[in-house]
C-alpha cells in the first residue's frame, strides 16, 4: 500500500483502496489535565492544557486512562479531572475545538501542537 501525498493544486487518482472496519469501542475514558509550563498565560498559572481520550475495550480504557492520569500528575499537572457525564465530556471537547480560534484572537503568532497517537 502506498500513501497518497500531494499539495495544493495537485491531482491524485485513487485506483484501489483497502478499508479496515473496526468495532465501536466499548468504553471511552476522558481526562483533562492542566499542565504547568511556560510561555502561555492560562488560568491557575498553567502554560498548557492536555485533553486525553482513551477508548477500546472497557477494562483497557479504564487502565490506560488511569496510567495517563498518573503520568500527568507525576509530570507536574496542577489538576487532572475526569468529566462527570457525557455532557461535561462534550463541553471539554467543545473548549478544545474552540482553542485555535481563541489563540488566534489573543496572538496572531502562535504555535500549535496537536497529535493523535494510535494504539498500535
Amino acid at each position: 500500500m502506498k500513501p497518497l501525498v500531494g499539495s495544493e493544486g495537485m491531482l491524485g487518482i485513487v485506483t484501489e483502496a483497502v478499508v479496515r472496519i473496526l468495532r465501536a469501542p466499548e468504553g471511552t475514558r476522558t481526562l483533562f489535565a492542566i499542565v504547568k509550563a511556560t510561555g502561555v498565560a492560562w488560568p491557575l498559572d498553567a502554560g498548557a492544557a492536555l485533553l486525553i481520550d482513551v477508548d477500546g475495550p472497557r477494562a483497557e480504557a479504564e487502565h490506560t486512562g488511569q496510567l495517563a492520569g498518573d503520568i500527568a500528575r507525576r509530570s507536574g499537572a496542577l489538576e487532572v479531572r475526569a468529566p462527570r457525564d457525557d455532557a461535561e465530556r462534550a463541553l471539554m471537547w467543545k473548549g478544545r475545538k474552540s482553542a485555535f480560534a481563541a489563540m488566534g484572537r489573543i496572538s496572531p503568532n502562535y504555535y500549535v501542537q496537536d497529535g493523535v497517537i494510535p494504539r498500535s
